[in-house]
């Protein structure tokens, strides 16, 4: 115990990152009581609430019921008008010039593209002056314009590319300035812009057809600018500044008596439903933070007063998961839960948990049920007033809710006895791949981390995964850059009843008192040590890229050697453009499983996330995670291993190897490569079944999230010195602790287990902050209570978590 303090593992450049850091963000747009605005909420047929005149509100406009509104290619004159007032009355009035004001406006627009008129613009509507307005530039090709003095605009920003799909546009009027910044999806995309007018009085704001394609508008408000109480990026930064999530749905408190669930190296509990003694467990036995879900209500008193009990009377919250499966038409309901918990609770991450894509090929499921449609009697859904696809219906999602995070239910690939597709065939006809890319690009997109569940459970048409099916159902979503993992499920719903095999539990009577541990609950543990401490390098970076490299099977027909069928949403591996030195990536089956000559490869590439944590003299750093997708029903991953063997041509970069973040120690290691002449060098890998690796170039540029062994011991606080600062960090007061929510971890291995409980424990004693080692430097006894206060500011400011997570 004593060797391990002296020789304490730590990631000095896992920082908590402050909110906000180095990014400009538009502020909120507050309709002002009794003062000036326009309301045009969403799902209200573009009529004005509460503030605003409708102008006009002309014809063409197609509602679909549902939160989202479409203008008509039809001939009749496409466009609304709106005019500012002051609240509840019907006199256009103009914003101040004296004080700042904001504008927000919800658009996307699909098809094809004309020239022909603006989307939507802003001016004063008595003397014509212009403001701003959106250009289509013909394609997907935009532009912003500035009005000048001449009753025209001039192009403050240009080559915008907005996609299909939604976006929202913040102006904000600096008072003290007479200027405007413009924001596109929280991103400046246009600094300072001045009118040639010289007029800021504006009133009115058009929305309109642009002659081609179909324009969608969801809100647009104009109020007062209100400084925002925690930044855009919110998820992203507690992301980073937290263990990485790993996490088992857990459905009653009785499976969570012992620490069971703790020693299956999980970071925090999801509790879920409305089990009070779930979090109560999460808290006093598995010595971890918790997850509330809220269940799928509407706010009301009652969901308001047992959130803000949760919150004043149970510690260790951490996160609320507002309603499972929301369909479209649940939109708003969501987003007012999410918009109360985020104003009264501004620390907690709050998200929801989204569907899983649905079968194309298995009838009667269609998107109707995302949509939110009536069920016919055949088991199906109504059709949708509009066209509706998941991609549709998760950037609905993201536009209408604004989530921190965006996790979904994963696809549950692993099937038992399924008349209509077999497991490889669901994993290469339709959903899987597919949805890990749509979840991907929807993430990056509106720059929030997304998270994925994991299968983990029998019954329901699916079996219990194999341990080389559950490490690439962990692994591939983290090659494509997942930041997250829930099981579904811990202990499982009806797994006593329906005689199934439960989750990673299993239920040994019917009143679910007790449990028996399904071999899945070991090969979580297992993964999920190995996870935690890639995490920790893999949430401070982001996605840039992932592809597919297909093996070959023995065809049983022809006898014959073939390619493997590339999966749905798939994109295969390019070896001229898509690694800058890797120029081949192939693998031989060396485990047991039978008909297969080279299973599949996948390679996720990545980029730091904020260039920052490279220091000053590196940027664009690159990672790639390779992992063998090779796997099979009640095969071991061992008994799936494959060797992939990598060539690079390193050109004059001078780089001659690889590093290397160790799965079971959380250290960086140097990977040397075989020389090959020249440039040419390449690596033999062994990977099990199921198993990736996280590499980095050579460059000399730290490895972020890296584990090394201190320069001090005692450093706690990894600013090089042994010293009062170090107290801060560890101090335990009223009972509690002052713990760095990083993965720092105290028996020195590199992960947050088990074993650190027993460490600490050993250091402080059981109910004493005196320290039982004296391999730990002690203040002196007067100080403790200004250690304590002081260490409370530092952990505000730093972005420290109060609780006993490490008791």
């Amino acid at each position: 115990m004593l060797r391990l303090l002296f020789y304490s593992i730590t990631a000095p450049l896992m920082v908590a990152i402050p909110t906000g850091w180095a990014v400009a963000q538009p502020p909120l747009v507050q309709p002002p009581s009794g003062g000036v605005g326009l309301n045009v909420p969403l799902d209200n047929n573009l009529s004005v609430s509460g503030w605003g005149v409708n102008q006009f509100l002309g014809n063409g406009f197609l509602m679909d019921g549902n939160a989202a509104r479409t203008v008509s290619s039809s001939g009749f004159a496409r466009f609304a008008r709106y005019q500012t007032a002051v609240e509840s009355q019907s006199t256009p009035t103009a914003l101040p010039t004296n004080q700042d004001w904001a504008i927000e406006v919800g658009y996307k627009h699909t098809g094809a593209y004309s020239s022909i008129n603006n989307p939507f613009f802003v001016k004063n509507f008595g003397n014509d002056k212009r403001i701003v307005a959106l250009f289509n530039n013909g394609g997907d090709s935009w532009s912003l314009g500035v009005g000048n003095g001449s009753g025209g605009y001039d192009m403050a920003a240009s080559q915008i590319s907005l996609g299909t799909g939604w976006n929202r546009f913040n102006f904000h009027y600096k008072s003290t300035t007479q200027s405007i910044d413009a924001y596109l999806n929280n991103t400046l995309i246009a600094a300072d812009m001045t009118v040639g007018h010289g007029q800021y009085n504006a009133d009115h704001v058009q929305i309109e057809f642009t002659g081609a394609g179909t324009d969608w508008f969801s809100e647009i408000k104009i109020g007062d600018a209100v400084p925002r109480t925690r930044s855009v990026t919110f998820g992203n930064e507690w992301v980073r500044s937290h263990p990485f999530t790993l996490h088992g749905q857990a459905l009653r408190d009785s499976s969570l008596v012992n620490t069971r669930y703790r020693d299956a190296n999980f970071t925090n509990v999801l509790a879920w439903e409305n089990n009070v003694g779930l979090v109560d467990k999460a808290w006093e036995i598995q010595h971890l933070p918790w997850r509330w879900h809220t269940g799928e209500r509407p706010l009301d008193a009652d969901l308001m007063a047992t959130i803000n009990s949760f919150m004043s009377s149970r510690p260790g919250g951490e996160g609320f998961v507002v309603w499972d499966e929301p369909k479209r038409n649940e939109f708003l309901q969501v987003a007012e839960v999410v918009n109360w918990i985020r104003q009264n609770y501004p620390t907690m991450l709050v998200y929801s948990n989204m569907s899983a894509k649905l079968s194309p090929i298995r009838p009667p499921w269609n998107y109707g049920q995302e949509y939110g449609t009536n069920q016919l009697p055949d088991g199906s859904y109504e059709d949708p007033p509009v066209p509706y696809d998941y991609e549709t219906y998760i950037d609905d999602y993201i536009h209408f809710v604004q989530p921190d995070v965006l996790q979904f239910d994963g696809t549950y690939a692993f099937l038992e006895n399924d008349p209509d597709e077999t497991t490889e065939q669901f994993l290469q006809d339709r959903s899987y791949f597919d949805a890990l890319g749509i979840i991907r690009k929807a993430g990056l997109r509106a720059n929030i981390p997304y998270f994925a569940h994991v299968q983990s459970f029998d019954g329901g048409g699916h079996r219990h995964p194999s341990e080389s099916d559950m490490r690439m159902g962990v692994f591939a979503p983290l090659a494509y850059g997942f930041k997250g993992l829930a099981y579904f499920t811990f202990d499982h719903y009806g797994s006593y009843e329906d005689g199934n095999g439960g989750g990673l539990l299993r239920a040994l009577n019917p009143n679910y008192s007790s449990y028996l541990t399904n071999p899945t609950y070991f090969y979580a543990q297992g993964v999920n040590a190995e996870v935690a401490r890639l995490g920790e390098t893999l949430k401070m970076l982001d996605s840039t890229q992932v592809r597919y490299v297909l093996g070959k099977h023995l065809d049983a027909g022809s006898g014959q050697v073939v390619p493997n069928k590339l999966p749905l949403g798939a994109t295969p591996w390019n070896s001229q453009t898509d690694d800058p030195y890797i120029t081949l990536i192939e693998a031989s089956n060396v485990g047991t499983i039978p008909g297969v000559t080279e299973g599949d490869v996948l390679i996720g590439h990545f980029r730091t996330a904020l260039e920052q944590l490279d220091g000053p003299q590196f940027e664009g750093e690159g990672y790639f995670m390779i992992v063998n997708l090779l796997r099979e029903k009640d095969v071991s991953a061992t008994d799936a291993s494959q060797q992939i063997h990598i060539e690079f041509d390193f050109g004059a970069s001078g780089i001659n190897s690889l590093q290397r973040l160790n799965r079971s120690t959380g250290q960086v290691e140097l990977v040397p490569l075989t020389h090959d002449g020249g440039s040419l060098y390449y690596l033999d890998l062994t990977l099990p079944g199921g198993t990736g690796d996280l590499f980095k170039y050579n460059t000399g540029a730290p490895f972020i999230g890296g584990f090394v062994v201190p320069a001090l011991p005692g450093d706690y606080n990894r600013d090089g010195a042994v010293d009062a600062a170090d107290y801060l960090v560890w101090r335990k007061t009223l009972g509690r602790y002052l713990t760095r929510g990083d993965g720092a971890d105290g028996d020195g291995d590199g992960i947050i287990t088990n074993g650190d409980y027993n460490f600490w424990r050993a250091r402080f004693g059981d109910n004493s902050s005196e320290p039982v080692s004296a391999a730990v430097p002690e203040p002196a006894s007067v100080l403790p209570l200004i250690y304590a206060a002081i260490g409370l500011l530092f952990w505000r400011q730093a972005g420290y978590q109060l609780g006993p997570r490490h008791y």
